[in-house]
């Protein structure tokens, strides 16, 4: 290969021996095609997780060193798609020590942002394959690479999130749980002090934050408002040690019930999560739960009251909406699922 380089760089008319004649047009649809995942492919191979170029590619009078330059940038694109993708697929279920573990499901939540994600990025890709086939654009390799700059810098992100955030997934699930969201949450925080020159960065990973949340926070809310725990791929940052040990022992508020690693932002707030949960089960322990809920649905003029999640968009969408206007600081369109949840 260095050879090849160098004959390239020092003659440009050098022809090698063994080459494929292709025309730029069909390997344009083909980067298309399996950037939409498409499996099988000539110009590309998937080896070990990793996407290569088929050596010996020509195209018309471009040099086979330029071309392979070119190619290279959109394999190591695909190699980030494929791996997002197979992700999606995967819905996160591994085994480790030989016992099959059930999907953590902050896993799931966030596998299912990536899908929503990866369709707007698909949406974008077939409109140009259109384009092609109908004949109302035409575009060069390097044309296409212009065209896609902006996906693609939105890809490595989200990648270097997953790579961050869910890579080794041997932990335990509430490692697991906890690592991706503070993975998110960091990388938010640190886009956030940037300001407006990373717009883009925040644009794309605030979506996958608030829909990777939700089961956290559903957790969390049956944890503060009733004093269970429901959560069956023990996930949650706070665990029972013992089921046998009653409310009303000393021993249940002693050391009945540890932190495994909250999320970086209930470190400020874990003790008083941790108090709400048991008082809730004290409540209920002398029967007065239900008369406590009925309070609050009176105080809410007989309508339920709003999850904690819900609570929390309603004011993660003012916030977002008022940074927008006093600091001039819009996030831009969001697509998919999420543009319901940010303005």
């Amino acid at each position: 290969l260095a050879w090849l380089e160098h004959k390239e760089q020092t003659d440009p008319l050098h022809v090698p021996s063994e080459v494929t004649a292709i025309n730029e047009e069909h390997l344009i649809k083909e980067t298309l095609w399996v950037l939409l995942g498409a499996e099988k492919s000539f110009v590309y191979e998937l080896i070990s997780g990793r996407t290569c170029v088929r050596e010996g590619l020509l195209v018309g009078d471009i040099t086979q060193l330029a071309l392979r330059n070119v190619l290279q940038q959109f394999a190591a694109v695909i190699t980030l798609v494929y791996q997002l993708r197979l992700f999606t697929r995967q819905h996160i279920s591994w085994e480790r020590g030989g016992w099959s573990l059930a999907p953590c499901e902050t896993f799931k939540a966030f596998s299912n942002s990536l899908m929503h994600y990866l369709e707007a990025f698909d949406g974008k890709l077939r409109q140009l394959e259109k384009g092609m086939v109908e004949k109302t654009s035409f575009v060069s390799l390097l044309d296409l690479m212009a065209e896609l700059q902006p996906q693609l810098r939105e890809l490595q992100e989200v990648h270097s999130v997953l790579m961050r955030g869910t890579v080794p997934t041997t932990e335990l699930p509430h490692s697991c749980a906890s690592k991706l969201l503070t993975c998110l949450w960091e990388t938010l925080c640190h886009y956030d002090v940037l300001g407006s020159t990373s717009a883009f960065r925040t644009r794309v990973i605030l979506p996958l934050w608030v829909m990777t949340l939700r089961p956290y926070m559903v957790m969390l809310d049956d944890w503060m408002r009733s004093g269970t725990l429901p959560d069956k791929q023990k996930e949650f940052c706070i665990q029972r040690n013992n089921q046998n040990v009653t409310v009303r022992g000393l021993a249940y508020w002693n050391g009945n019930f540890s932190f495994q690693e909250p999320p970086t932002f209930l470190q400020t707030v874990r003790e008083q999560v941790m108090l709400a949960g048991k008082s809730m089960q004290l409540i209920e322990s002398v029967g007065y739960l239900k008369q406590v809920e009925e309070e609050q649905e009176a105080l809410e003029n007989h309508t339920p009251p709003q999850s904690l999640f819900e609570e929390f968009l309603q004011v993660f969408r003012a916030e977002v909406a008022k940074m927008a206007a006093t600091q001039n600081r819009p996030l831009g369109p969001i697509p998919g699922p999420a543009a319901d949840v940010i303005p």
